[in-house]
């Protein structure tokens, strides 16, 4: 399994986190993908809107001979997500810190457009919401399973905020299915 972390620098430094862990197994891998310096369009007076492609768009990739048992689930921690007509995703994530003493909310937005390839051939995944995560079914015969990010990642900061900020998306790699209870 594999997964990438994503920093941007613009006026403000920008950081978006992107991790993926394996549920059953202490097999974790991490790296780090470096955008530049970026400039941002403020919108609406509030945000700075931030457009990048990523350098590497693999953002999760799991194959049989990694792992003893091939996940029948990806669960994106704290997401949600549209599809679209051909089969892609558009995942959503928020992140915050709370209010600041002047009463100002530093939170971040990103729109991630992602494709989940498995055995080689895109599929059009099938979705299900549980609590604040999204989960992707995956067929139980796969022999590799891949989500990546199939355009250009956008995300937005408050156009005050000066500093790093960092938002975290949760790609958990289930091995099985509880119908009652968390992964």
């Amino acid at each position: 399994m594999s997964f990438r972390s994503i920093h941007a620098y613009g006026s403000s430094l920008f950081l978006l986190a992107l991790s993926a862990q394996a549920q059953a197994g202490p097999l974790y891998r991490e790296a780090t993908q470096e955008l530049g310096i970026v400039n941002g369009a403020v919108v609406a007076n509030q945000m700075v809107e931030i457009t990048r492609l990523l350098p590497d768009p693999v953002l999760f990739r799991v194959e049989r001979n990694e792992v003893d048992q091939m996940p029948t689930m990806l669960i994106l921690r704290r997401a949600q997500a549209t599809t679209a007509p051909e089969g892609s995703l558009l995942a959503k994530i928020e992140w915050s810190d709370g209010h600041r003493a002047d009463g100002r909310e530093r939170r971040i937005e990103a729109e991630l457009p992602l494709r989940l390839r498995v055995d080689g051939a895109d599929v059009r995944p099938t979705l299900r919401i549980r609590g604040p995560d999204l989960e992707l079914a995956l067929p139980p015969a796969a022999q590799q399973v891949a989500l990546f990010s199939d355009g250009p990642v956008r995300f937005r900061a408050p156009a005050w905020h000066r500093g790093e900020l960092k938002l975290t998306l949760d790609i958990l790699a289930s091995v099985g299915f509880k119908e009652s209870g968390s992964q």
